[in-house]
């Protein structure tokens, strides 16, 4: 039995694909295993965690078109 669709509004659509060599991939996978969770799910919070403490070091050198880069990822 699959498990239930996620609400629209939950739903995560859009992609960011890398290339990697296959060692870089093992490595990516192999820390996300440990910390228990899927490669996405910790790639994901790596990347916009490290995006917000770089955007919170100096918030203004990164308003662009006036949006709030640092909101946007609390």
């Amino acid at each position: 039995m699959s498990r239930p669709r996620k609400p629209e509004e939950e739903r995560k659509t859009n992609f960011l694909r890398i290339r990697l060599e296959e060692d870089q991939r093992e490595v990516l996978d192999t820390v996300a295993s440990l910390l228990g969770e899927d490669t996405s799910t910790w790639a994901r919070r790596v990347l916009l965690d490290t995006a917000a403490e770089i955007l919170s070091k100096d918030p203004e050198h990164f308003d662009i078109n006036g949006v709030d880069f640092v909101r946007m990822l609390k």
